[in-house]
């Protein structure tokens, strides 16, 4: 049986933006959707990928691809390639993460050649894909080199296939194959019985798709990945989790006649009441009583100032009078009530707008300064505008990966 496996590197190089960096030689622009779907599901919370490999499987009817996703630092460690061992951060100084995997093309007589053997966090068998993409590290965004990717050859490889375990049972890691609407986790303690079981499935029925991913951070991660089987951080026991995201609650808007308001929004927040009181008809006095505190105090305010010599208010009475009337009318304001009620709320009217037409005015001169700013660019884009580009492929993930060492 031939061993014969392609190059898949996804990551960002040192100026670049994530992108598909090499591919197989006859991967169509469907195959790349295809593998790319899966390549970031295994992306997802990437500041925990450090020390947390992520190994994944997913195959079709034409391809398997066996890759992990993991920091450039830690793939490469054992290196003695000098340049690959400075690939480890971006132009911006940030550590860099990459996927690095192996495709194998179905072959309708052979099957699939045997999937490679778990090994947690030895990656050395895929230390060879990041050295032969080492050739777009240093790669411009405005060279042609960033937009279109390695085409990969198929060779052969050395490895060792995954074996069987002993302590596998083989109906508890029964694989989820056919239900996208839910995802089958287990336990993170089980990757390697996991991994077994996949490359059992893959070896004893090659024309079935099957993904998996071991060791992915949350539940949540999984369930809004592709896979159908994965392992996750926090996960006891093995379960079957939906993938339906409920809809959020949506209130529903009665109609009511015209000129009419709802019960809910005759009431401000801090005005709910009960329904235990919500019959109980409360009846408005005609005035409110610090109006008449208010209108009290003011008149013994006015008639002590009525007696002090060189005012004239006209004596006591007269002064009682006038102050109790100031006073009345400040207590309106405070009440909202009444005459000083009314005399507030036209206050408040009219200073609303007249910060609203000035609102206006500064909107209309802000947008005219905006329109002149628009006119002076000149057609030309930022950096970020001319960096897009339909064969860039998104702009996610980083450069970390490379073809075996006879790439």
């Amino acid at each position: 049986m031939s061993n014969k496996w392609s190059a898949l590197v996804y990551g960002r190089t040192y100026e670049v933006d994530f992108r598909l960096i090499a591919i197989p030689e006859n991967f169509t622009n469907e195959d790349k959707k295809w593998a790319l779907k899966y390549i970031l599901g295994t992306t997802r919370s990437p500041e925990k990928l450090s020390e947390q490999p992520r190994w994944s499987l997913f195959k079709n009817e034409d391809y398997c691809v066996v890759g992990v996703t993991c920091m450039a630092k830690e793939l490469i460690q054992n290196s003695r390639n000098a340049i690959v061992e400075d690939m480890t951060r971006d132009s911006g100084g940030r550590p860099t993460y990459v996927f690095v995997g192996y495709v194998a093309e179905l072959d309708g007589e052979q099957g699939l050649p045997p999937i490679p053997k778990y090994s947690d966090q030895d990656m050395e068998i895929f230390t060879p894909l990041y050295e032969y993409v080492q050739q777009r590290w240093s790669v411009k965004s405005y060279q042609e080199e960033s937009k279109t990717p390695l085409f990969s050859k198929y060779k052969e490889i050395d490895y060792l296939a995954a074996q069987a375990l002993m302590d596998f049972d083989a109906e508890y890691f029964t694989l989820n194959q056919m239900n996208s609407q839910t995802v089958r986790l287990w336990p993170d303690e089980n990757k390697e019985n996991l991994w077994f079981a996949t490359a059992q499935q893959v070896t004893d029925y090659p024309a079935k798709s099957v993904s998996v991913c071991l060791g992915l951070a949350t539940q949540k991660d999984a369930v809004e990945s592709p896979f159908l089987n994965a392992t996750a951080f926090g996960i006891r026991q093995k379960d079957d989790i939906s993938r339906k995201v409920e809809s959020s609650v949506v209130r529903e808007v009665i109609a009511l006649p015209p000129n009419t308001s709802s019960r809910a929004e005759s009431f401000s927040s801090n005005e709910y009441r009960d329904d235990e009181y919500s019959d109980v008809e409360e009846k408005e006095l005609p005035f409110e009583p610090v109006e008449i505190l208010s209108a009290v105090l003011g008149g013994f305010v006015g008639l002590r100032i009525a007696q002090i010599p060189g005012f004239l208010l006209g004596g006591s009475v007269v002064g009682f009078v006038v102050g109790a009337g100031i006073g009345w009318v400040a207590g309106g304001c405070v009440s909202n009530k009444g005459i000083g009620g009314a005399m507030a709320k036209q206050t408040r009217d009219f200073l609303g707008d007249v910060t609203s037409s000035e609102g206006q005015r500064r909107t209309r001169r802000s947008r005219q300064r905006d329109n002149e700013q628009q006119d002076m660019d000149y057609g030309f884009k930022n950096r970020n505008e001319q960096n897009d580009s339909p064969d860039s492929e998104s702009n996610q993930v980083s450069v970390h990966s490379m073809m075996i060492c006879s790439y």
